[in-house]
């Protein structure tokens, strides 16, 4: 057996390359979420909140897509401004503030698009200071996932939580933040 040439021995168990229902279930709801987050984001995009801002609406899809799909060492400043801003690849990121304002800018949106969104969205998309990865929290009263492909990546890299800590507390119309 080819196993047992290349040093590894004992029984090779072939049933093990078919998903579990666990991991069957994990999927459907890894793609239930991301289904929920892509609506929420053409609903996001299409609202007053970001209406006029063509820059704010490239930057939200971008790193909506790019998380959604796991590309998460895509979600860095540098590689932003060269993406979605077309800045130079040998842009200095300090010297050009163009990411951090406009995702200073997504967020204050983001808070003012949920501040007055008539129903609870399916999936609520936010971003949390500090950090270009988005997270999607579901509906209240569920329990907060990420699309179980991301879920890998998440736990590793340790950059991303989908939990209602203090990052992602709602905001009350007229706070502070609401009326930059």
């Amino acid at each position: 057996d080819r196993f047992s040439r290349h040093g590894i021995r004992g029984t090779f168990d072939r049933s093990l390359m078919v998903p579990t229902k666990k991991d069957q279930a994990m999927i459907a709801e890894g793609e239930e979420l991301r289904l929920k987050a892509q609506e929420e984001l053409n609903r996001i995009l299409k609202s007053p909140a970001f209406h006029g801002s063509p820059r704010c609406k490239q930057f939200l899809q971008f790193v909506v897509d790019r998380a959604l799909d796991g590309q998460y060492d895509v979600l860095k400043e540098r590689m932003i401004g060269i993406e979605v801003f077309g800045r130079d690849p040998a842009y200095q990121t300090d010297g050009d503030s163009v990411v951090r304002v406009r995702a200073s800018d997504v967020r204050r949106r983001l808070i003012q698009y949920y501040s007055v969104a008539e129903t609870v969205p399916a999936c609520r998309i936010e971003i949390p200071s500090g950090s270009y990865i988005p997270h999607f929290l579901p509906a209240e009263g569920s329990t907060p996932s990420l699309p179980s492909a991301s879920l890998n990546t998440a736990e590793k890299s340790g950059k991303i939580t989908a939990s209602r800590g203090a990052e992602s507390a709602d905001v009350e119309p007229g706070s502070r933040m609401s009326r930059r």
